[in-house]
């Protein structure tokens, strides 16, 4: 009994240690729970530019591509914390994502990963057991220290219930390294493309 004890309290500290930074944006503030951001990478240049949605043979639901114009910021993304006591997204702590702009197809525009590519047509599910919609952001070890690496997580981490035991996944069709832009900072103007 006494080693179970201790086993509990070891993993609720090491995930309170994961999650005890906020994730910065470009401006160096905390990334705001259902606020719009541009999602850049980190390195600018010939590799391409912010996240878009891209249609396979003209069907939905769409995918997850990257801008081919390093110049081009795509379409704006919102988070919102898995954690409803968050008001902020935090290093390693799970969320959903999604576009904030409307798309020819009925499936929601929150991020999930089908056959190991990153698409829409996500669920923001609260349940136990693993689903492909929870994300979680961790920092680039690789790149300027002010960059972050998007991770599949299937599994909950920083919410208030049980959770399945599952690692994260690296991220099929995102950069290695992103910035998080603030779309206030760059007006109003949703995006290259319309849809």
């Amino acid at each position: 009994m006494e080693f179970v004890l201790l086993l509990t309290l070891l993993l609720a500290t090491s995930h309170a240690a994961i999650i005890s930074d906020p994730v910065l944006d470009s401006s160096g503030n905390e990334l705001k729970r259902g606020h719009q951001y541009y999602v850049l990478p980190a390195i600018f240049g010939p590799l391409g530019g912010g996240l878009n949605l891209m249609s396979l043979n003209e069907t939905c639901p769409l995918y997850v591509t990257r801008e081919i114009s390093e110049m081009a910021r795509g379409l704006p993304v919102m988070f919102f914390p898995e954690n409803p006591d968050r008001s902020t997204v935090r290093e390693g702590g799970t969320f959903n994502a999604m576009f904030a702009a409307p798309t020819q197809c009925t499936e929601s525009t929150v991020w999930t990963v089908k056959e190991g590519t990153l698409a829409t047509g996500g669920t923001v599910s609260q349940s136990i057991g693993p689903h492909y919609s929870r994300f979680a952001i961790y920092k680039s070890d690789e790149f300027p220290r002010s960059a972050y690496k998007i991770r599949s997580c299937p599994c909950s981490v920083d919410v208030p219930r049980a959770a399945c035991l599952m690692g994260c996944l690296e991220g099929g069709s995102l950069p290695n390294a992103v910035n998080f832009v603030s779309a206030d900072k760059w007006g109003a103007v949703i995006g290259s493309k319309a849809y």
